[in-house]
């Protein structure tokens, strides 16, 4: 009796596909480039809930927004440190792919937590769109792997297992953040502040840990982003 059941299988197959298209695209390009990729998807669901949705964006959000642009921009641009070879030129597909299904994800959940909020109950409704959520994830992982990897595919694996705990359980704990955040911030403010964060961490983890070159166009694309938070989270008085 919903109006936004759907939304919840779709973010949830969604998932499971940006997962495998982020591994794919981090083993062929790197990790900076594919994580720049999926935090430039933040345009998408900004631009739906204005355009679609009645979210009407302020003069500093739009501010926000640009410097956010521009910090990708800075970030994105720069030459590429793949982690096996040198990336093909169809090897570049593979961020665009990022983009648009983690961009897709963000304007499903958005979509979701606006009939939610006009029509529903946050109560009520969010634990069965959670559920919903991962049970699509589940039933289209398990689906896809029988369909291509058979019997194969589900020799157990403790690794395998250990880690995708650990991914899953980070995951829950990122929809859940993220549907709750959404009732009190602007989908500008929420993920920009949101996207801008994980392009900081990502960037130093890719420093400190997979010691990726951080060169003088990635570090003004930092300052810049730090710049985006300030301008969307407190100027703009979200926060």
């Amino acid at each position: 009796t919903t109006n936004w059941w759907y939304l919840a299988l779709l973010t949830g197959l969604l998932y499971f596909g940006s997962m495998n298209v982020m591994a794919v695209s981090t083993r062929r390009v790197g990790v900076a480039v594919t994580a720049m990729a999926s935090r430039t998807s933040v345009v998408l669901p900004i631009i739906w809930a204005a355009l679609l949705l009645g979210e009407r964006i302020t003069g500093w959000e739009a501010a926000g927004i640009l410097l956010v642009l521009l910090a990708f921009a800075l970030i994105i641009g720069g030459p590429a440190a793949p982690t096996s070879g040198r990336p093909t030129r169809t090897a570049w597909w593979l961020p665009a792919g990022v983009f648009f299904s983690v961009g897709f994800i963000a304007v499903c959940m958005k979509t979701g937590q606006h009939l939610i909020r006009n029509g529903g109950s946050y109560a009520a409704d969010y634990p069965v769109f959670e559920t919903l959520l991962f049970a699509a994830a589940v039933i289209g992982s398990i689906g896809y792997y029988a369909l291509t990897e058979g019997r194969r595919a589900f020799r157990p694996r403790w690794r395998s297992i250990v880690g995708g705990l650990c991914l899953g359980t980070f995951n829950y704990f990122v929809t859940f953040g993220t549907l709750h955040s959404l009732k009190y911030l602007s989908s500008s403010e929420f993920y920009g502040i949101y996207n801008i964060s994980v392009v900081v961490i990502s960037t130093v983890v890719g420093v400190a840990a997979f010691g990726e070159r951080l060169t003088p166009r990635k570090i003004g694309g930092l300052i810049v982003a730090l710049a985006a938070i300030f301008v969307l989270g407190f100027v703009g008085g979200s926060l």
